[in-house]
């Protein structure tokens, strides 16, 4: 390796021809096989290999594995880079001040192409190469396929993948850090404000588009992609079906670790609130919090009542230490203007566990459908070189195992035999609380 200006912490690994110049290199990260970078950021359990990084901040889990792709200018988290993955920002006229974000969980298809300025939601896929600006930050679990020179976008539709699902199980089991002290302050979360927040958001974009787009015209324009006029509707109803499950998921886990804690409670106890409100949520390269908090934080250090790199940490140690009673804030708020009433009852509740219930274990279903392709006849074409159908079988049960066999399968299967036992404890303790 060769390297030029650079800090590089504990757990660490750079080498295999790696070159860095003017680079932070943070815990757990794998930079090599020629990998090029300068004037970037790698935070925790990065990986960087054959490629090229140039002015990119690369929040945790940022992956590029590939020849021939580029990342500049761009500020990601939880990304993985497809081979070819390129964009430019040289579209400027006093200077290369263009830049991405591309939010958590963002994919790139091989040779996809975007161009700076830009902003993809959470969690969506780029197929293709875009020449528009696209602001789609507000649409998350977002497809965008380039056809016959347009950005079309599918709201919503990566909900319903099993690789989002995969995704979300992986991160956490995949932290290489090294050491009781952890530096980047990570949530895993994929179900909460910040997301619902966007989800929310989405469904009032869709339905602007949905009133203003004559019903006659195939395509509803929006900042740089066109989605399918005829379409918007069940787009709505999928981000909407997404919140019901957020929320409910809230409520079951709040209820189930209240109940854990005491054998005698009220209803109260239950949704006891400090009424703080938490409506605007962030991500900061991984940590949600509330905007208000963190405004909290930058005005104490503005005035001097947070006057040190280890003061500030800790504060921030603190908004990630409390990201469940924050959330449960959020949600409860939410509730309340769901519903229209501060005065919430068992029936609410019931109500809310008993549509997550129905929606996730649907959406589960959802997801097992389309993991099943990966165990589909057309997968196996390539195994059982010289046989028949039954030596490519073989062969492809001995390479990739059974579908039943897989173990996103199983744990998806349990996590929908579990949905009835923990919906049903729930309500029926609600039924028996005042």
């Amino acid at each position: 390796m060769v390297a030029k200006h650079f800090i590089i912490l504990e757990g660490s690994q750079v080498d295999s021809g790696a070159i860095l110049d003017k680079c932070f290199v943070g815990q757990g990260v794998r930079l090599g096989k020629q990998f090029s970078a300068e004037n970037s950021a790698f935070f925790a359990n990065c990986e960087g290999f054959h490629g090229e990084a140039v002015s990119l901040f690369a929040g945790p889990y940022t992956v590029t594995h590939h020849k021939s792709t580029l990342l500049i200018g761009v500020m990601t988290s939880f990304f993985n880079a497809g081979s070819g993955t390129n964009q430019s920002n040289h579209m400027y006229k006093i200077g290369p001040v263009h830049q991405g974000i591309l939010e958590r969980g963002v994919k790139t298809g091989s040779f996809s192409y975007l161009l700076w300025p830009g902003r993809v939601g959470a969690f969506s896929v780029i197929i293709g190469k875009h020449y528009n600006n696209l602001d789609i930050s507000d649409l998350p679990f977002s497809y965008v396929f380039e056809s016959e020179g347009n950005s079309v976008l599918y709201p919503g539709k990566n909900l319903f993948t099993g690789g989002t699902r995969r995704d979300t199980l992986k991160w956490a089991s995949r932290d290489r850090r090294k050491g009781n002290s952890k530096l980047d302050l990570i949530h895993f979360d994929f179900r909460g404000p910040y997301i619902v927040n966007k989800m929310l958001r989405a469904i009032e974009v869709l339905r602007e588009l949905d009133a203003k787009t004559p019903a006659d015209q195939k395509y509803a324009a929006y900042q740089g992609v066109v989605i399918k006029r005829n379409q918007l509707a069940n787009y709505i109803a999928n981000y909407e079906m997404a919140i019901k499950i957020c929320v409910g998921f809230a409520v079951v886990n709040r209820f189930e670790t209240k109940l854990d804690q005491t054998t005698n409670i009220q209803f109260a106890d239950l949704v006891k609130s400090d009424q703080a409100m938490y409506t605007k949520w962030l991500d900061i390269s991984g940590l949600y919090a509330p905007q208000a908090v963190l405004e909290q934080v930058m005005m104490s250090v503005k005035n001097g009542q947070l006057d040190s790199v280890s003061a500030i940490s800790e504060e921030l140690h603190q908004i990630y230490e409390a990201y469940p009673d924050y959330s449960w804030q959020y949600f409860l708020s939410l509730i309340r203007q769901q519903t229209g009433t501060d005065n919430l009852t068992p029936a609410h509740f019931q109500q809310i566990i008993a549509d997550w219930k129905a929606e996730t274990t649907k959406l589960n279903r959802a997801i097992l459908k389309d993991l099943y392709k990966d165990f589909d006849q057309s997968s196996r074409i390539g195994y059982g070189i010289d046989g028949d159908s039954a030596v490519r079988d073989a062969d492809f049960y001995a390479v990739r195992g059974s579908y039943e066999e897989h173990d996103v399968i199983q744990k998806l299967e349990q996590e929908i035999a579990e949905i009835d036992q923990r919906a049903n404890r729930l309500i029926s303790i609600l039924a028996n609380l005042n």
